[in-house]
C-alpha cells in the first residue's frame, strides 16, 4: 500500500497500530473504538496530518514528537489523566473529550491551536490557557459540576462569573471576541421573566462553552 493517503480501521478489536510498514505518504489515520492501551512512536510518519484514537483505553500521549504535519488530534474516551507530549506540534483541533484530565496545562506551546475541546472531564481552573492568541472555540461542558469558578443564583451555581470572563478575554485570550456560556435547564430571572442563559461579552466568534455547576 505504497500510495495509501488514508488508513480507517476503526470498530476492530486491535491492541496496537501501525503494526506494517509505514505509507510513506499517508495522511489520515482513524484508530477509534478499539482495545489500544498505549500509543507508539510515530516518527516514522510525519506526513500524517489527522490522528483519531478515540474510545480505546489509552492512558498517555506519546509518540508524536516528529509528527511535524499533525493538525487534528483526537483522543476522546480514553484514560488519559495529564495532557504531556504535544510540545510544538503543529496541532489546529485538539479533542480530548470524556478523559480523566484535572488540569489545562500542557498545551502552552501549542501556538497555533484554534479547536479545543476538554468536555468531560475533571478540570476547575483555566490555568494553562491564557496565552492561545489564536484560540477560537473552547469546550469545557460537563466538567465534573466543578465548571471553573461559579456563581449562585436562586439556589444553582454558574459559571463562568462575567468579571473572571472578561478579565480572562482581556488578559489572557487576546483575541477573544465573543464568549458564550451554555447551560442546561436554567431559571428564569424573576425581575425581567427572562431565561439566564448565554452571556455574550463582545460580538464575533471564539467561545468558552461551560455547564450548570451543582446545586447549592
Amino acid at each position: 500500500m505504497p500510495y495509501l493517503l488514508e488508513l480507517d480501521v476503526s470498530h476492530n478489536a486491535l491492541t496496537t497500530y501501525f503494526d506494517f510498514r509505514p505509507p510513506r505518504n499517508l495522511q489520515v489515520a482513524n484508530f477509534s473504538h478499539n482495545d489500544i492501551p498505549e500509543m507508539k512512536n510515530l516518527s516514522d510518519y510525519q506526513s500524517l496530518t489527522k490522528l483519531i484514537l478515540d474510545n480505546n483505553s489509552i492512558e498517555e500521549i506519546q509518540g508524536l514528537e516528529n509528527c511535524h504535519n499533525l493538525t487534528y488530534l483526537s483522543l476522546a474516551n480514553n484514560n488519559i489523566k495529564a495532557i504531556t507530549g504535544l510540545a510544538n506540534l503543529p496541532l489546529k483541533t485538539l479533542c480530548l473529550q470524556s478523559n480523566q484530565i484535572e488540569k489545562a496545562v500542557g498545551l502552552e506551546k501549542l501556538k497555533v491551536l484554534q479547536v479545543l475541546d476538554l468536555s468531560g472531564n475533571q478540570i476547575n481552573s483555566l490555568e494553562g490557557l491564557e496565552d492561545h492568541l489564536l484560540l477560537q472555540d473552547i469546550n469545557l461542558e460537563d466538567n465534573q459540576g466543578k465548571f471553573i469558578v461559579t456563581f449562585k443564583y436562586n439556589d444553582f451555581y454558574y459559571g463562568l462569573s462575567r468579571e473572571i470572563i472578561e478579565t480572562i478575554a482581556r488578559e489572557g485570550l487576546a483575541t477573544c471576541v465573543h464568549l458564550d456560556i451554555e447551560q442546561e435547564g436554567l431559571e428564569k430571572n424573576p425581575e425581567n421573566g427572562e431565561a439566564e442563559g448565554k452571556t455574550p461579552v463582545a460580538q464575533g466568534g471564539k467561545r468558552i462553552v461551560g455547564e450548570r455547576g451543582q446545586r447549592g
